[in-house]
């Protein structure tokens, strides 16, 4: 059996005993002037994540009769805040929120965002009809969908649907300038979209097009002369993100390296069966009905319910409510809980991906 053998020296114990004294001494002699509202670290971290961000549209261009590149541009004398390639802002309008990806790269001052008319939301109507020089208040860049090079590497595959091409803009536009990685992109539609493949610059012979209905070759296509990539992002809805990922599950691709933005969760429920749904909110009472097939963030949206939302894909937690009563189906992200196990255990959810099975009660 080992022994344990501890050497230590009387000044380490004289100064542990004196450490008190010292302290106290310490506190005596220092200034009784009140300390600083704010550090520096602090002012920093407020430059680098501001929740609100006061801007301008600086210019409008359209891509076709129904989708307009919008760009905006500091509404004060403050700079942007930086982004990472891939990330995007949250724009509210009521009680309506919206997540736009910025499709500029992070050297850019300004956000461009691209916008269309099939969203059919209250945000994206206000911005396709806004002048410029209409000013708006955002948020700061937020998202986990991003390129970072130490963890990515330098060789990526961008795969998207209509619905995520956004996403993958800024990733790709990024990347294209670097001489030092490589970057394919596959784009699945109905059709191809001459307009939607023209915002991939400096690329055109590293994008191929195929129909949804002909996905097949997509893990072919993605490592072609390309050995394995050492990172593939996927952006688009629940369903094609899923199906997706699932091409490359018995290939040597390691399932950890897929990034995922998730443009809207879905559920397997497609039943349009109607729920109560009560919200409790500080001293108001808000009832309403909600739908099987929708979250509940939608219908706290669609009945003007007081609530907060950045990700709306269940990765931030800024949504979170409690769960008073009843049952709902919660909807993973990228195939990953990211609910805290504290919120688990005292029955909060998010409702950005919660879709109720019963009646609810929630509080806010």
């Amino acid at each position: 059996m080992g022994r344990l053998i501890i050497r230590s020296f009387s000044e380490d114990i004289k100064n542990f005993r004196n450490m008190i004294p010292y302290r106290k001494k310490k506190i005596e002699e220092a200034s009784a002037t009140a300390l600083p509202r704010n550090y520096g670290v602090n002012e920093l971290s407020a430059k680098l994540h501001p929740d609100k961000q006061r801007v301008r549209i600086s210019s409008v261009e359209a891509l076709d009769g129904r989708t307009k590149i919008i760009t905006f541009s500091s509404a004060d004398k403050t700079s942007l805040a930086p982004f990472r390639a891939g990330q995007g802002i949250n724009i509210k309008v009521g009680t309506e929120t919206e997540f736009f990806p910025v499709v500029s790269v992070p050297d850019d001052k300004d956000y461009s965002i691209i916008v269309s008319a099939a969203c059919e939301d209250a945000v994206s109507e206000l911005l396709l009809n806004a002048d410029e020089k209409t000013e708006l208040e955002i948020s700061g860049p937020t998202g986990l969908f991003y390129y970072s090079q130490l963890r990515d590497g330098n060789s990526v595959v961008l795969i998207c649907d209509f619905s995520g091409v956004a996403s993958a803009i800024s990733i790709c536009r990024y990347l294209s300038g670097r001489a030092d990685t490589s970057v394919r992109v596959i784009f699945v539609g109905e059709e191809e979209n001459p307009g939607v493949c023209g915002l991939f610059e400096n690329l055109s012979e590293n994008i191929c097009f195929f129909r949804e209905k002909d996905t097949d070759g997509i893990y072919e296509r993605a490592s072609e002369n390309m050995n394995t990539p050492s990172a593939l992002f996927v952006s688009g809805k629940d369903a094609f993100c899923g199906k997706t990922a699932a091409l490359f599950d018995d290939s040597d691709f390691i399932r950890g390296r897929i990034r995922m933005y998730i443009s809207d969760p879905e559920t397997k429920n497609a039943s349009a069966e109607k729920y109560s749904c009560q919200v409790l909110y500080r001293n108001e009472s808000f009832s309403f009905e909600c739908f099987a097939n929708e979250t509940l963030l939608a219908a706290f949206e669609r009945n003007n319910i007081p609530t907060q939302a950045k990700c709306k894909v269940g990765e931030c937690g800024y949504c979170r409510c409690k769960l008073v009563e009843g049952d709902v189906e919660s909807v993973l992200c990228n195939g990953i809980d990211s609910m805290r196990s504290a919120d688990k255990k005292y029955g909060f959810i998010h409702p950005c991906r919660s879709f109720p099975k019963t009646d609810i009660k929630v509080k806010l």
